[in-house]
């Protein structure tokens, strides 16, 4: 009996000896595809297998998996290690699926911010008019005093004029602004135009207003620029050309390789790449791109918000404050192909509310699509608008149609204004090597107009046509003609 006993405890004692096992940890030297990609890198050896923490994979350019523990070197998709035990060295062999590309940039490294100061200072712009016809004077005076200090910037302006029949002073705007850099955003309060989208109808509010500001970061382009990526076999040496123009160069080890947001000009052009190796032997790979400026980049988002009272008279009444109202503008980059935009504004007689979407279609151009609908005084309208622009190094072309129905209102026909109706533009440019360049522009409105008296609407249309040609002139003079 005791014989049996002892005999199943020392096999339990050796199935249980492989499950206490302890790991060793070694100070390697790790060579990825034949190079060494980093220091020397700490591997647990554990029952005849290497594990690494997850967060050791992107040091040795090694996409990590999902995940936050430990990885087994034997678990790599695709790939195998070899461990040399008396070099003390681990040898990975992975396709270009599984390593991070080396990445080949334009934009240099931002330094570290700087505490921006504002001094206390005052700047008076003013502009003055003298105008004498059939015996009659008159004169006109614009002024803005600016004061500019650590809180922010108040501006206020006002317009003067004085004839033989009228001597009138009028206040154009107040408003104290302050700039939030680490957001990128503006404050306003006071005297502003409300922001909106290409199918909505500004209006004067006096009030508090935050909007999203890029021009606060010069350097930052917004929209989504194009990119190439690429791998190869040897140590070599990579040249990136924008429409001919040289632009990047780099050295990139094995592997796999990319070059994101290079610096292009909206529109159309190509992206060329030109490799070369040490024994001189040279591929050159050619990539056509598009981008617009109408985009967004993908999860950039600008915004806008403001309340207060609408304007009404503005230039012709200093005080002239009506019905409260909000407004609310909102854009996101989707992706490097959609942006989509809202926007809402309302007031206690009126809602209005719409969705747009500008789509990049390939290297045709940009697709624009907007839906709207209100409600005032208890009647519903619509309104839709489709538009559509392309540009090139030589030519350029957009159309645009925005239609509204009789009874469509937004905050500015609610306040005075007359009531959006069909407003078609349609535009061509052509760009002559050595000639210049030529230009024409179609537009055609139409505003609907309502008799609150009569209980009566007509519509008024009004349609021009221009052609400008414009071109350098000798001693570094440009000259334009328009018709």
């Amino acid at each position: 009996m005791n014989g049996r006993f002892h005999q199943g405890l020392l096999l339990l004692l050796a199935l249980a000896t492989p499950l206490m096992a302890q790991a060793d940890t070694l100070l390697l030297e790790v060579l990825v595809n034949g190079r060494s990609r980093a220091a020397a890198q700490e591997v647990d050896e554990q029952l005849s297998h290497l594990w690494v923490a997850a967060d050791q994979l992107p040091q040795l350019g090694i996409r990590s998996p999902d995940g936050a523990g430990p990885v087994d070197l034997a678990a790599l998709p695709g790939g195998h290690f070899r461990y040399d035990r008396g070099a003390q060295r681990l040898y990975l062999d992975l396709p270009d699926r599984d390593l991070v590309a080396q990445e080949l940039r334009h934009d240099p490294a931002r330094s570290a911010s700087q505490q921006v100061t504002s001094d206390l200072a005052a700047v008076l712009n003013y502009d003055t008019q003298y105008t004498r016809a059939d015996g009659q004077d008159s004169t006109s005076t614009l002024a803005t005093l600016r004061l500019l200090g650590g809180p922010g910037v108040l501006e206020t302006s006002s317009l003067h004029s004085k004839t033989a029949t009228v001597d009138n002073t009028v206040r154009l705007d107040t408003t104290w602004s302050r700039a939030d850099l680490d957001h990128l955003r503006s404050w306003k309060v006071g005297d502003f135009v409300n922001g909106g989208l290409a199918w909505t109808r500004p209006v004067r509010l006096a009030g508090v207003q935050m909007a999203t500001n890029f021009g606060l970061r010069p350097d930052l382009v917004t929209y989504p620029r194009p990119g190439i990526s690429s791998s190869v076999a040897v140590p070599s040496s990579v040249d990136i050309y924008v429409n001919g123009l040289h632009q990047l160069s780099g050295q990139v080890d094995p592997g796999p390789f990319e070059a994101s947001q290079l610096p292009v000009a909206t529109g159309s052009g190509d992206i060329a790449v030109v490799v070369k190796d040490a024994s001189g032997r040279q591929t050159t790979q050619t990539l056509p791109f598009y981008t617009s400026s109408l985009l967004l980049s993908p999860g950039l988002d600008a915004l806008c918000v403001e309340a207060g009272s609408v304007r009404t008279h503005y230039a012709s009444q200093s005080d002239d404050y009506t019905q409260g109202a909000a407004s609310f503008s909102w854009r996101h980059g989707v992706n490097e192909r959609f942006t989509w935009e809202s926007h809402l504004e309302g007031s206690d007689t009126l809602a209005m509310g719409g969705a747009g979407l500008d789509w990049l279609l390939g290297q045709v151009g940009v697709l624009n699509l907007s839906l709207a609908g209100s409600q005032y005084h208890g009647q519903g309208g619509k309104q839709y608008g489709v538009g559509f622009s392309h540009a090139s190094h030589f030519f350029n072309a957009g159309v645009s149609l925005l239609r509204a129905d009789h009874a469509f209102n937004d905050l500015a026909s609610a306040n005075g204004d007359d009531r959006p109706g069909t407003a078609l533009s349609a535009n061509l440019g052509w760009s002559l090597p050595g000639l210049g360049s030529l230009g024409v522009v179609f537009t055609k409105k139409r505003v609907n107009i309502y008799d609150e008296y009569a209980l009566t609407s007509s519509s008024v249309q009004t349609t021009a046509l221009s052609v400008s040609y414009s071109r350098p002139l000798p001693w570094g003079a440009y000259g334009s003609v328009t018709a």
